[in-house]
């Protein structure tokens, strides 16, 4: 088995489908997700709630996340170095990072932080986008057919495709 980076969507709700790979089967499954504490801008009751939610899908998943700083994104690279799996957003806008791909997207043209896409490369891990959607009360995981390349750019490519299948 190739290791394998699942790229969540912010279509739907991106820690239910985390939960839900989580419970599914990926158990003790890490993510690459920005820590909350003193340092993060936002309005303190805002925080507050972001704080408690983090705890919570901490506790239900059973695992801590890995933060974004050097540190979180090496320990990343050698869970997928070892073949076992990540999970981290794959629509992050690349306003927000140093490192960005240009990406057409149904036609439009975006931007997206291309740090999943270098780390796939890099480890040889193939990704696979996934996204959750509500469906008469009930949350559903969908994930796409895993996709890899051999350069970050073609990956990208890759991803924009799967990007617009999924919406």
């Amino acid at each position: 088995n190739r290791p394998r980076i699942y790229g969540a969507l912010h279509l739907g709700s991106p820690v239910m489908a985390y939960l839900g790979l989580c419970l599914g089967g990926e158990a003790g499954l890490p993510v690459i997700a920005r820590e909350l504490d003193e340092d993060n801008p936002m309005p303190a009751p805002k925080q507050s709630y972001g704080m408690r939610k983090v705890a919570w899908v901490e506790s239900t998943a059973g695992v801590k996340f890995l933060g974004t700083d050097a540190r979180a994104v090496l320990r990343a690279r050698e869970r997928l170095v070892e073949g076992g799996a990540i999970y981290a957003a794959a629509d992050v806008p690349g306003d927000v990072v140093t490192h960005r791909a240009a990406m057409v997207v149904c036609g439009e043209r975006l931007s997206f932080a291309s740090g999943i896409f270098r780390l796939a490369v890099i480890t040889g891990a193939d990704l696979q986008l996934v996204a959750s959607y509500n469906r008469g009360g009930t949350i559903h995981v969908t994930c796409r057919p895993p996709i890899s390349a051999d350069s970050e750019s073609d990956l990208a490519a890759m991803v924009a495709d799967e990007m617009g299948a999924v919406v």
